[in-house]
């Protein structure tokens, strides 16, 4: 016998009249504004009221029985309505059905007439709760709500090529998984609790997931073998991780509602998250980008584009990621901050192509050993980069008097790729490294350095 708490009553209430699957926002108002019994009663009065203004009881009768399927049970409709006339009328409609639809739900399962329907009600109610209390749940219908009880914990739950509607995850972390022509428009899943994941295999270029939704699916990991992948994310309500596995194409993931982190597991191609523009409005965005294994091949081109978003933190971990030759690379058109950290080594480029609105370039790393490149960056650009105590390398094509480089501690190495002579005891605030590596077109850039230089 479910616990008639006043979520649930209002889920029921909500569903039976109204047909609608209430929002997060509204759900969590709703309670929050009517704590007790007598408080709710008198909210589902005035709601049913203003709903059903110049109708009949008859009328809500009618479209109760409509919305939980029994309207074809003979004499149901006079009772239903007489019962709403006796308790008041329209002016009294909702706490009366607040009342009858908890006698309704507590009514045997195996009741020859009613226990289909009962059992059907509570797991739609038991369904559309939990979908109201997951943060980002926008307004549905009742009838949309699926009728199949979430999945056993930690569930596989691969998508069919057909619309999949009935998929609802259990209590703990599920995997939705799917491929390239399993994940369409009408797909609606359901996470439940837990950290959940949408796993999209793609073994042929396109794009993918328009029209599909998805609450409560915190993850979303991409593999593309055969063809570059978009995943059209804007119906994917709540991501909070994207991450390319073994991805020997590029994956490109667009109309992000939230800022997720980023993660390149064995990738050797790229990963562009496009955030819708509401996603990205502040001054102060930041994105976490995980490292491992990204960009080690001789021929990847590993770049993470991630524009509208100023601060960028990069921690590498597992495999190495990057190589002596290839670099992985982080792009935002915004990007004023890159910090990287992690026990792995890596070699990550900073790309401040088009960072019109770059105020200040900020670049820092924590002891690990860390190979640091600036593409792009001018002499308008403040750039600032301030090494840990690791043995790091920092790779800048631009020296200019307002940039700060130091290395630190440890034993670093600057590696200067510019086309410009430069002297930087008279250009530039640089300090702290050991080595200094010219791989420039210029014939002889003239140099001097506070700290040890062994080679020039």
């Amino acid at each position: 016998m479910a616990i008639s708490t006043n979520g649930l009553q209002l889920v029921r209430i909500a569903g039976a009249v109204f047909n609608q699957r209430l929002s997060a926002s509204d759900y969590s108002e709703i309670l929050a504004a009517n704590k007790t019994a007598a408080e709710l009663d008198a909210w589902a009065n005035a709601a049913v009221a203003a709903e059903f203004r110049n109708k009949t009881t008859t009328d809500i009768a009618k479209a109760v029985l409509a919305n939980v399927g029994l309207s074809s049970i003979a004499g149901l409709e006079a009772w239903v309505a007489g019962q709403l006339t006796a308790g008041g009328g329209v002016a009294k409609a909702g706490a009366t059905m607040l009342s009858l639809l908890n006698d309704y739900s507590n009514m045997s399962t195996t009741e020859a007439i009613y226990g289909a329907s009962v059992a059907t009600f509570n797991q739609k109610v038991a369904n559309s709760q939990a979908s109201s209390q997951t943060a980002g749940t926008a307004t549905g219908t009742y009838a949309a709500v699926s009728a199949v009880a979430p999945a056993a914990p930690n569930a596989n739950l691969p998508l069919t090529a057909g619309v999949d509607t009935t998929l609802v995850g259990g209590a703990g972390s599920d995997t939705y998984t799917a491929t390239n022509t399993t994940l369409t428009a009408g797909d609606s899943l359901n996470g439940g609790e837990g950290t959940d994941t949408l796993s999209l295999t793609s073994i042929l270029g396109g794009t993918y997931g328009a029209g599909a939704r998805s609450i409560g699916v915190e993850n979303l990991s991409v593999t593309a073998t055969i063809g570059d992948a978009t995943v059209d994310a804007s119906g994917l309500v709540g991501l909070t991780k994207v991450t390319s596995v073994g991805s020997t194409q590029a994956v490109t993931v667009t109309g992000l509602t939230t800022i997720p982190s980023l993660e390149l597991t064995g990738s050797s191609n790229n990963l562009t998250a496009t955030m819708a523009a509401a996603a990205v409005i502040g001054a102060a965005d930041s994105i976490s980008i995980a490292l491992n294994g990204a960009g080690t091949a001789a021929s990847s081109t590993a770049t993470v584009n991630a524009n509208g978003v100023e601060t960028i933190n990069v921690a590498s971990s597992g495999s190495a990621s990057g190589s002596s030759t290839t670099s992985v690379t982080v792009a935002s058109n915004t990007l004023t901050t890159l910090n990287v950290t992690g026990s792995a080594a890596a070699r990550v480029a900073a790309d401040l192509i088009g960072a019109t609105a770059l105020i200040t370039g900020t670049v820092t790393s924590d002891d690990g050993a860390h190979d640091v490149e600036i593409l792009n960056a001018d002499v308008t650009d403040k750039l600032s980069v301030s090494m840990g105590a690791g043995n790091d390398t920092v790779r800048t094509g631009s020296i200019a008097a307002i940039h700060t480089i130091a290395g630190g501690d440890g034993t670093d190495t600057l590696r200067y790729t510019g086309a410009t002579a430069v002297t930087l005891a008279a250009t530039a605030n640089v300090s702290g490294f050991e080595t200094v590596t010219l791989s420039s077109t210029v014939a002889n850039p003239s140099f001097a350095m506070t700290g040890a230089v062994s080679q020039l």
